[in-house]
């Protein structure tokens, strides 16, 4: 975790790695902490590795870091409206939509769902902490 003085905030950026590969990265970050007590998150994952819970996993790592760890009382996230992939992950631990936003993606007009976890309502949606089954991957790589 590194701390980003000229914003008062903080950022951590674990990245997984399997036979020197990326896996996926998983990001929390915050500005003015210590008097918001939020955080946001964002997260990719190689879609050999998608659909196996690696990018649920990640993200409960972080948001336990930042209500556990951190105290935190809430964590935004913003998934593509339209991809159901990209909102079933953070709505398996607790997030809830909380807006939309309409953008420009390489000229194309797209909509991005706004997300909140907030730290009363998160065990509801708590996930277990049991690691996903390991296999070959769709290219043949073994987690």
């Amino acid at each position: 975790m590194t701390r980003d003085a000229e914003a008062g905030g903080l950022v951590t950026e674990p990245h997984r790695f399997f036979g020197g590969e990326p896996v996926g990265e998983q990001s929390m970050f915050a500005r003015d902490f210590a008097v918001t007590r939020s955080v946001s998150t964002s997260s990719w994952l190689g879609l050999p590795f998608q659909g196996r819970g690696i990018g649920t996993e990640l993200r409960a790592a972080v948001l336990h870091l930042a209500f556990a760890g951190l105290d935190a009382v809430e964590a935004a996230s913003t998934a593509f409206a339209d991809n159901a992939a990209s909102r079933a992950g953070p709505a398996k631990l607790g997030y809830v939509p909380h807006g939309q936003q309409r953008r420009s993606a390489d000229g194309v007009p797209r909509i991005d769902q706004w997300l909140a976890l907030y730290a009363g309502v998160r065990d509801r949606g708590a996930v277990t902490r049991q690691r996903p089954p390991v296999g070959p991957t769709p290219g043949g790589t073994v987690l």
